[in-house]
């Protein structure tokens, strides 16, 4: 069969801090083609979940602390924009990495990852 969503209505809203639960009904309306004619009112449950921190993430606070204890040495004060410009141009360095394309979980997005798939789980158990 197929269906026609009309806009969803959303009636339950979970935010985590690694993922978003929504459950929302939606009235679908078969097509002309199927041969039953009445709409239907169905639930769904829909998740966005955020992968945990990776590599990346971990090499661009190194990066910026790095380059703000250049900085430093060279006497610049820590909050002037000249320090605040030298620590964005080594984050980016970072990002721009072919290394960094695709880059892996470090260890924290691991237990991150691994704590948000036990919270759906408890989450489905419950729903």
């Amino acid at each position: 069969h197929h269906y026609s969503i009309r806009p969803p209505k959303i009636f339950h809203f979970i935010r985590h801090k690694l993922f978003a639960r929504i459950n929302y009904m939606a009235t679908t309306t078969p097509s002309p083609s199927s041969k039953r004619g009445e709409e239907q009112t169905q639930t769904f449950t829909l998740y966005f979940v955020r992968h945990g921190e990776a590599l990346h993430n971990e090499l661009e606070k190194q990066a910026e602390s790095s380059a703000l204890s250049l900085v430093i040495s060279e006497g610049y004060d820590p909050d002037s924009p000249y320090a605040k410009n030298r620590m964005e141009e080594a984050r980016k360095a970072i990002l721009r990495s072919e290394s960094m394309e695709d880059p892996p979980l470090s260890k924290l997005g691991v237990n991150q990852a691994k704590k948000a798939k036990k919270d759906l789980e408890r989450l489905n158990e419950i729903y």
